[in-house]
């Protein structure tokens, strides 16, 4: 993965944010000339340097990627001092793994599988399909001198 010259982390710091954000990655591809952008839940695997999340096949964001291949990705701080990582991606979809991704992801996010959300999304699992991100480049950014 490339870090830009520009980012405000080395790789070390970027792949620590990754690890521990629990906010959603926003995702944007284009789509007829005119950029979707969705928010969607992430996991970072560090070996492998992929970032992954999970979407039902029939959506949208799920149809402009498997055109596309590509997209770029922003994954931030909500709340100040902001600071956080965006960058470009090459992207695959597949169903292998989705339905344990989607666990790993509710895990992650939820804290707990034993709710509403979890059990709704969980009884949609056989139509996920597992996002995968390989940055062709990433950077950071961090405000937290400037707050």
């Amino acid at each position: 993965m490339k870090v830009l010259r520009s980012s405000s982390w080395k790789e070390r710091e970027i792949f620590s944010f990754l690890n521990s954000i629990e906010v959603p990655m926003r995702i944007a591809a284009n789509a007829d000339n005119c950029p979707l952008i969705c928010s969607i839940w992430f996991k970072f695997d560090q070996g492998s340097q992929i970032i992954m999340g999970a979407t039902q096949g029939s959506s949208r964001l799920s149809q402009i990627l498997q055109k596309t291949s590509k997209c770029a990705f922003e994954i931030s701080t909500n709340n100040t001092p902001y600071r956080g990582v965006r960058g470009q991606a090459q992207v695959t979809l597949g169903k292998d793994n989705a339905k344990e991704t989607l666990q790993v992801l509710i895990d992650r996010y939820l804290g707990d599988t034993n709710n509403d959300l979890a059990n709704w999304l969980m009884n949609r699992a056989d139509k996920e399909v597992l996002i995968e991100l390989r940055p062709d480049w990433i950077s950071s950014w961090d405000y937290s001198s400037r707050m």
